[in-house]
């Protein structure tokens, strides 16, 4: 294989994303000579990596879309719209090449004409001259400035005493021409123009600006010594915990041994650098969200446009940077999602207007860090859920008795979409309506360690919100004990300890078992007690004198976590549950301790829901 296949293949993906993601806001009007200068360039650095390989078909194709493309730069009168399809129906076609390309290192057949067909399109394009205003203005201030600059360059070259210099300077300069403010470099340009040397000079100031930040050096690696790295790092992360256990035991067989006080000092030390070593290497699989984010708004057009719907989508949040497994594997529910909130949320014109709201819809793609966890919300404002037509689809399909149906609340009954096969739309569309949308959603975000739940009101719209892992952490717990077992709680979590006397704790009537069962007074506070044993399922233990409490963050505020026995902090790494402990909410995941065993840790927030 070509060694630099791999390097063509990933970049070619990457700029059609980034290609696509300029023509979307091209069309809808958004920074238009911006766009057409990045999607000029985007082509034109397919074409060079095409005729690297000597792929003729794609060369030619985006040779085409460039002629297209530079007329539109010039202020050629092209449909907009009609010059975005056309542009993304070659990107689409490149993309379709891809996977012979990886497995053979050629176009595949019919590669060719269908390269053909669309670059007849593009010359039927600049053919038809007399389609709505000009895509750039020629009035753009950019393009005055670059304009001015070319028309003094070419005056001036005249009284440079060597041709061969100022030729050179030239080209510096007509490179350079993308920036707008170069008409206030015009006079030193001028002034220098009798001497070559000045005049060269006089143009590489102009881009001081530009030049004034050096380029990034970016160095690509294997994934695979990436995750050999980051491999070695938990394998360093367990053997350090190891040592640490050793020397408690040491201590506990022999204490106050002076000899161990060196060897805790250098404990210390390792712990400092396992840590950072860890946390550099995870960062090497950190990716931008903008990386994901960047393929919604060309999906968005294409679901609307195919549904004849007005749908404009906002994005916060794309700056956020998460685990590239985690981000890799998101598209598709985040692609779900789009569809049902297009083709069973949004309204259509009619349905809108009947409603008072804005003929076009709005999804909005919101991403913030909560602790360790990304959040991601998608929410449209469409018509919402049908929830009684949810109650009435699980009671068809013998799931629920009629009266366990009405007594669910809103938000049990908006979770049943994610019910496998469930689904409330009137009809089957080729995008959605089969029921395997939101199951599969559920599936892949559960796969990846996260959560997802739904919100939703009646003719205001629907918000999915997917909790993610940012990344394979270090995490430190507090080890506790209840039900039996050891468990770890993250420290992040914890507000405080403390030992309640028996006669402060009061019993809460009909209150359910695994909920909040109790309360407590606390410094002058009634929180709410969960006894951790008993949320998990376990008869209560012979209770003490004093109640060992752990006090932490709720959604509502504070409260209270009994359990059994209070233990050490630890820094380990949180792995995703597997198998049938998958499934299981209260969890975050699984990690080693030093001892060689494995270790529950909680997740807080979902067990004081439960």
């Amino acid at each position: 294989m070509n060694p630099l296949l791999p390097l063509f293949l990933e970049e070619t993906q990457e700029l059609i994303d980034l290609a696509a993601g300029d023509l979307v806001a091209l069309e809808q009007g958004k920074a238009v000579p911006a766009c057409l200068d990045s999607v000029f360039r985007h082509f034109h650095t397919l074409k060079g990596g095409a005729a690297l390989f000597d792929f003729a078909p794609m060369t030619g194709l985006m040779h085409a879309a460039e002629d297209v493309l530079d007329a539109a730069r010039r202020g050629t009168a092209i449909d907009t719209r009609a010059l975005v399809d056309v542009l993304l129906r070659c990107l689409d076609d490149v993309r379709s090449w891809l996977p012979e390309v990886a497995a053979a290192e050629a176009l595949p057949q019919g590669a060719e004409a269908q390269a053909e067909r669309s670059r007849m399109m593009l010359r039927a394009l600049l053919e038809r001259t007399a389609g709505t205003a000009p895509v750039r203005p020629p009035a753009e201030t950019g393009e005055q400035d670059g304009s001015l600059l070319r028309a003094l360059l070419a005056e001036q070259s005249a009284l440079v005493a060597s041709g061969q210099a100022a030729a050179a300077a030239v080209r510096v300069a007509v490179n350079a021409c993308r920036s707008a403010g170069l008409a206030g470099a015009a006079g030193r340009i001028a002034a220098a123009a009798g001497d070559a040397s000045a005049l060269q000079a006089a143009i590489a100031a102009a881009l001081e600006p530009e030049a004034a930040s050096a380029p990034v050096r970016m160095l690509r690696v294997a994934p695979e010594r990436v995750e050999h790295m980051i491999a070695l790092a938990g394998e360093a992360v367990i053997a350090r915990n190891a040592l640490q256990y050793a020397i408690g035991e040491a201590e506990r067989e022999a204490p106050g041994i002076v000899s161990l006080q060196p060897l805790k000092a250098q404990a210390a030390a390792l712990d400092r650098l396992v840590r950072d070593w860890h946390e550099a290497a995870v960062r090497l699989r950190m990716i931008p969200l903008a990386d994901i984010f960047a393929r919604v708004p060309r999906l968005v057009r294409d679901v609307a446009r195919q549904l004849g719907r007005e749908v404009q989508v906002r994005m916060d949040g794309e700056t956020l940077e998460a685990d590239r497994d985690v981000l890799e594997n998101l598209f598709e529910p985040l692609q779900h999602l789009v569809r049902n909130a297009i083709d069973h949320g949004v309204e259509d014109f009619s349905a809108r207007q009947a409603a008072g709201k804005p003929a076009t819809a709005t999804l909005q793609l919101r991403a913030r860090r909560a602790g360790e966890t990304l959040v991601i919300d998608v929410e449209d404002d469409g018509r919402g859920l049908d929830l009684d037509a949810l109650r009435a689809r699980v009671v068809e399909r013998g799931l629920m008795t009629r009266d366990a149906a009405a007594s669910l609340t809103d938000e049990a009954a908006a979770a049943l979409v994610f019910l496998p096969g469930l689904s409330t739309a009137a009809k089957v569309s080729t995008l959605s309506g089969r029921g395997v949308g939101m199951d599969a959603v559920r599936s892949a975000v559960e796969a990846a360690g996260g959560q997802v739940c739904i919100a939703s009101r009646r003719g205001l719209g629907t918000c999915v919100s997917l909790a993610l892992p940012m990344q394979v952490s270090m995490t430190r717990i507090m080890v506790v004990e209840a039900a039996g077992a050891k468990l770890g709680v993250p420290l992040d979590a914890i507000r405080s300890m403390a030992r309640v006397p028996r006669d402060r704790i009061r019993a809460l009537p009909g209150a359910a078992t695994g909920a909040a069962g109790a309360a407590f007074a606390l410094d002058d506070r009634v929180l709410p007690l969960v006894n951790l044993t008993v949320a998990l399922g376990r008869a209560a233990a012979r209770a003490g004198r004093d109640a060992l409490v752990l006090v932490v963050d709720a959604e509502a505020g504070a409260a209270g976590l009994e359990v059994e026995k209070f233990g050490g902090r630890a820094d380990v790494i949180l792995r995703p549950l597997t198998g049938v402990l998958a499934g299981m909410p209260v969890y975050l995941g699984s990690a080693l301790l030093g001892d060689g065993s494995v270790l529950l840790v909680l997740d807080v927030q979902a067990l004081l829901r439960v």
